[in-house]
């Protein structure tokens, strides 16, 4: 599964330069998915909507989440969900870099 665009699709609780800018890279990634005609299989779940697509030949599964209201947890450290928020970030803007 690709868990830099999992992470970026979930991670809500961010300001808003930061949810634009997952935003973007998620919707870029998508774009190329349709543009290559990628998509492999869908499946819907209770955790949200799981998308399966080949590129180069490697298969890849991510999940985008269900827009349902949340109950923010109080004992969650969201600085180490920004940590690695920006890992993701940073990664995903290089595969989209790259395909």
């Amino acid at each position: 599964m690709l868990p830099c665009l999992c992470y970026t699709h979930f991670h809500l609780l961010t300001n808003f330069f930061t949810w634009l800018s997952c935003f973007t890279f998620s919707l870029s990634f998508l774009r190329y998915v349709v543009r290559t005609s990628a998509l492999d299989k869908v499946f819907l779940s209770i955790k949200g909507i799981y998308y399966r697509a080949t590129i180069f030949g490697q298969p890849v599964t991510w999940i985008a989440p269900y827009k349902f209201s949340i109950r923010i947890p109080t004992d969650v450290d969201f600085r180490v969900m920004d940590t690695f928020l920006l890992f993701y970030t940073k990664l995903l803007g290089f595969v989209n870099y790259t395909l």
